[in-house]
């Protein structure tokens, strides 16, 4: 469970392996609630592990192409578990809930102006996450969109989110649609 104080740089590369094995692209590829554990107690160990590229006093050495590739941000996939994991492990709540307050932690110790991830990512997130919109009971869904947009509100605040000029009137319009599904499933 040190690994994140111990060695941060491996702690980076497990949590990206961790992330891209278990996408939650369906509802078999998500994580064993024991690893989401784990990641945690990373996090409440160093929470700018995962966002900063410093890790509770190292500097990570980092590829060239893990700049804003969705798929080489351990973050990016993290903030997907916080999100979706609900809808998938109803069960382990307050685990993901835990996951999500930490990613909130860590996106407001982030640096000012290092795009963590880009509206390309919130995109694939939503899409995904429209996908679960059906099959969900309603508190869990609203759970997941009130998230997404906290999430979305740190990342905007902390300016660690790069949003092309377009992409605000697509984002107004996800959210839109997520609160007509959420509200005309409620009636």
């Amino acid at each position: 469970m040190m690994i994140g104080m111990a060695s941060p740089s491996l702690a980076y590369r497990l949590a990206l392996a961790y992330v891209t094995m278990y996408s939650m692209s369906d509802s078999k590829a998500f994580p064993p609630i024991i690893l989401v554990r784990v990641v945690i107690k990373w996090l409440t160990d160093c929470p700018q592990l995962f966002s900063t590229g410093e890790g509770c006093g190292h500097k990570l050495r980092l590829l060239r192409s893990q700049s804003l590739n969705p798929e080489a941000i351990p973050l990016v996939g993290l903030i997907r578990w916080s999100v979706i994991g609900p809808l998938i492990q109803s069960a382990n709540g307050w685990d993901y809930s835990d996951l999500h307050y930490k990613l909130l932690m860590a996106i407001n110790l982030s640096q000012p102006n290092k795009h963590l991830w880009t509206s390309d990512h919130l995109v694939v997130l939503a899409k995904l996450l429209l996908r679960y919109t059906g099959s969900h009971g309603d508190v869990d869904v609203g759970k997941a969109v009130d998230r997404l947009a906290q999430i979305l509100q740190a990342s905007i605040t902390s300016r660690v989110i790069s949003i092309r000029s377009g992409d605000h009137i697509l984002l107004v319009y996800m959210f839109t649609l997520f609160y007509t599904a959420h509200l005309n499933s409620l009636l």
